[in-house]
C-alpha cells in the first residue's frame, strides 16, 4: 500500500478538513463576538497561532492513533481486520459537511442580519433618536478614512504640508456623493497611535483606509500612498510620486482619482473640481500653516490669522482661504477677550462676502453663511443653507449636521436635533464638540442614560478636554447626584478672583459645598459687569446663576452677550435646559426671544420651540414652560 492510499486508509484527509472547517467556525464566531468585549487584537491572533499550531497537532494524532470499540489506541497496534476506519470516515464526513453549514448560516446572519444596510447616498433622512449612543454597526463598503500622512521630511516643522496633504485628499473625496468619507477630527485621532487598520475601522465605522508618507526636499516632493481593506489590510492599490512642489495639485487629483477607481465608485463630471482652491504654491503653504481646528487659545488664534492673511494676500482669489480666515475671525471674536479681538470685528464681513462671490455653491461656504445668518437671527435663512448643504453633501458633511442640529436647539426643536446630531458623529466619531452637543440634547430630553453614555464616550475619545469634563458635571446634575459634584468642587481649585473661567465652578462650590446661595450670587453678580471675559465664558455664568436661584441675573447676562456681541445665546449648551425654566418665564425672556429673531421664526414656519408655545387668542404673545 501506497503512503498517500495509507494517509487516506487512515482518515489523516478527512481529519485535516474536519479540524480546518471547525477552525474556521470557530474564527467566524469569535470575529463577531470579541469586539462586544472590546478584547484586543492579540486575542484573535493567538487563538489563529493555536488553531495553526492545533492543525499539524491534529494530523499527527490522526496518522498515530485510532479510534476502536474499546477507546484510542496506537495505529500499529490496531489488526487491519479489526479497524472501524470506514465507519469513523462516514462519521468525518457528516461532521464536516455540518460544520460547513453552520459556517454558511453564520457568515449570512453576520452579512444580511448583523448588519443594517448602507445608508443612501444624499439622502437626508437621519437615525431615530432611540440610536444615539448604539455603536455603529453600519460599515457601507464604499467608505473611506483618509489617515494623516506621515512626515518623512528631515524638517519635523513639515509635518503641516504632510496633514495638508492628507486633508486636502479627504475633501475631495468627500465630494464624491457614493462614497461615505470619515471627518477629519476622527482620521486624524489616530495619528501617531499605534493602532491596527482592523481596529481603525471598526472605531470610524470604514471598510476603507488610505494612508501615506511625504517627503519635501525645496522644491522636490515625493508622496506615496496606499489604500486598504481595514479587515484584512489587504491592499487595493499603491503609487508612489516624484514631482516638483508645483505639481502636488495634480497628485492630489491623481491620488484621488485612483482611490475611487479602486472602489469602484462613479464619478459625476466636475466631482472632483475644489472651487476656490489655489495653484499658488505659496499661498497654499501659507494656508496649510494655519490651524484648521481653531482652537480658541490667543496665541494660536491670532497666528492662524495671520497665515490666512498672508495667504490671501498672495492670491486674492483663493476663495478656501477666505473662507477659512472669515472663521478665524469669528472665532476670535466670539472666543477671545475685547482688547484682543477688537480689530477683527469689521474685517469677518468682507472676508465671508469674498469667499461667498469666488465659490458660493461650496459646502464650506454653505455652512459658514448659514451659521452666520443664525447668529444674526436670520434663522428662516440659515435652515435653508443648512438643508442645501445636507441635501447636497450630507453623507460626508459631519459640520453641516452639526451645526443644522444646534440651529435647530438654538430655535427650541431639542427633539429634531438628536437625528442630525447622531449623523454628525457616525461621520465624526471622535470629535468632542459633536459628543457635548448630543448629550446636552440628550440632558434635555430627559435621556439621562443615553446622555451618560454619550458623555462618556466622548471623554474617551478626548481625555482631558475641560467642556466634555463640564458635560459629565451637567449629567450628574441633571440626575441628582449632587454628591459626587460636592467631591469634584471640593477638589478644585478656586481662582475666580484672577480667572474668569472659574467663576462657575467657584460659584457653584459656594453653593453646593459651603451652602452659600447667596455668596454664589453675590460671586457672580461681581463678574457680570466685567467686560473682559469673552461671550462664550458669559453663557458658561447665566446658567450657573439660574442653578443657584438667580434668574433675573441669568437672564440680563444672556440678554447682555446677545445685545453687546451679536452672540446666538440660544445656542448654547444650557439655554432650553430643565434647570433654566425659571427664566424662561420671566417677562424679559420673551424680549430676548423676540430679538433674537425666534419668534419670528416660530410664527413664519409654525415650528414653536418643544416648550414654548402661542397663547390663544393673542397674535404676538406666547409662554414657555
Amino acid at each position: 500500500m501506497s503512503f498517500f492510499e495509507e494517509l487516506r486508509r487512515r482518515n489523516v484527509f478527512r481529519v485535516g478538513i474536519a479540524y480546518l472547517a471547525g477552525g474556521w467556525l470557530l474564527l467566524q464566531f469569535l470575529d463577531i463576538l470579541l469586539p462586544s468585549f472590546n478584547a484586543p487584537d492579540w486575542v484573535m491572533q493567538v487563538i489563529i497561532v493555536t488553531i495553526g499550531v492545533g492543525f499539524f497537532i491534529s494530523l499527527f494524532v490522526a496518522w498515530a492513533f485510532e479510534l476502536t470499540p474499546e477507546g484510542i489506541k496506537p495505529t500499529d497496534a490496531v489488526h487491519p481486520d479489526e479497524s472501524i476506519t470506514p465507519q469513523t470516515a462516514h462519521k468525518l464526513n457528516k461532521l464536516t459537511i455540518i460544520t460547513l453549514a453552520l459556517v454558511l448560516v453564520l457568515v449570512i446572519i453576520d452579512a444580511y442580519i448583523l448588519t443594517d444596510p448602507a445608508p443612501v447616498a444624499g439622502e437626508v433622512a437621519v437615525a431615530p433618536v432611540a440610536q444615539a449612543t448604539t455603536p455603529d454597526t453600519i460599515v457601507a463598503d464604499k467608505s473611506i478614512a483618509v489617515l494623516p500622512f506621515v512626515n518623512q521630511s528631515n524638517d519635523p516643522d513639515q509635518d503641516y504640508f504632510a496633514d495638508g496633504l492628507a486633508e486636502e485628499l479627504l475633501n475631495r473625496l468627500a465630494r464624491v456623493q457614493d462614497l461615505l468619507v470619515a471627518g477629519r477630527t476622527s482620521s486624524f485621532y489616530f495619528k501617531d497611535r499605534n493602532e491596527s487598520m482592523a481596529e481603525i475601522g471598526r472605531q470610524l465605522g470604514v471598510a476603507h483606509i488610505l494612508e501615506g508618507s511625504v517627503r519635501k526636499a525645496g522644491n522636490e516632493v515625493r508622496v506615496s500612498a496606499q489604500l486598504l481593506r481595514a479587515d484584512n489590510g489587504f491592499q487595493l492599490w499603491s503609487d508612489t510620486y516624484d514631482r516638483n512642489l508645483e505639481d502636488i495639485f495634480s497628485i492630489q487629483d491623481e491620488i484621488a482619482e485612483a482611490v475611487t477607481t479602486a472602489l469602484s465608485v462613479t464619478l459625476a463630471a466636475g466631482e472632483f473640481n475644489r472651487p476656490g482652491m489655489t495653484t499658488n504654491v505659496q499661498a497654499y503653504e501659507a494656508y496649510l500653516r494655519a490651524d484648521p481646528d481653531l482652537n480658541p487659545v490667543p496665541e494660536e488664534t491670532l497666528e492662524s490669522i495671520a497665515y490666512l492673511e498672508n495667504a490671501v494676500a498672495i492670491d486674492p482669489n483663493f476663495g478656501i482661504a477666505w473662507n477659512a480666515l472669515y472663521r478665524a475671525y469669528e472665532s476670535a471674536n466670539i472666543s477671545l477677550p475685547p482688547e484682543l479681538s477688537a480689530e477683527f470685528v469689521n474685517l469677518a464681513a468682507p472676508a465671508r462676502e469674498r469667499a461667498q462671490a469666488l465659490m458660493p455653491e461650496s459646502a464650506e461656504v454653505l455652512v459658514s453663511n448659514a451659521v452666520f445668518q443664525r447668529r444674526m437671527g436670520n434663522f428662516i435663512d440659515a435652515e435653508e443653507l443648512f438643508l442645501a448643504a445636507i441635501t447636497r453633501y450630507g453623507n460626508s458633511d459631519a459640520e453641516a449636521n452639526l451645526n443644522y442640529g444646534e440651529m435647530l436647539w438654538s430655535v427650541g426643536r431639542i427633539n429634531d436635533a438628536p437625528p442630525y446630531l447622531q449623523r454628525a458623529r457616525r461621520l465624526d466619531p471622535k470629535q468632542a464638540d459633536i459628543a457635548i452637543r448630543l448629550a446636552t440634547t440628550l440632558l434635555a430630553l430627559e435621556q439621562f442614560e443615553e446622555a451618560r453614555a454619550e458623555t462618556l464616550r466622548g471623554i474617551a475619545a478626548n481625555p482631558g478636554n475641560g467642556f466634555m469634563a463640564s458635560t459629565m458635571g451637567l449629567v450628574e446634575f441633571a440626575e441628582g447626584n449632587f454628591q459626587i459634584i460636592r467631591q469634584q468642587l471640593e477638589t478644585a481649585s478656586d481662582q475666580a478672583a484672577g480667572n474668569p473661567s472659574q467663576i462657575s465652578s467657584s460659584a457653584m462650590k459656594k453653593y453646593l459645598v459651603d451652602g452659600d446661595p447667596a455668596g454664589a450670587i453675590q460671586i457672580l453678580r461681581e463678574y457680570a459687569g466685567n467686560n473682559t471675559f469673552s461671550p462664550i465664558i458669559a453663557t458658561m455664568i447665566g446658567p450657573t446663576a439660574a442653578i443657584v436661584g438667580d434668574n433675573e441675573l441669568a437672564l440680563s447676562i444672556h440678554t447682555n452677550t446677545s445685545s453687546s456681541n451679536g452672540v446666538d445665546v440660544f445656542g448654547s449648551y444650557s439655554i432650553w435646559q430643565n434647570y433654566l425654566s425659571g427664566m424662561r418665564q420671566l417677562e424679559g425672556f420673551k424680549d430676548l426671544a423676540a430679538d433674537a429673531g425666534l419668534v419670528t421664526y416660530w410664527r413664519t414656519t409654525g415650528n414653536w420651540a418643544d416648550k414654548c408655545q402661542p397663547i390663544a387668542g393673542t397674535d404676538l404673545d406666547f409662554e414657555c414652560n
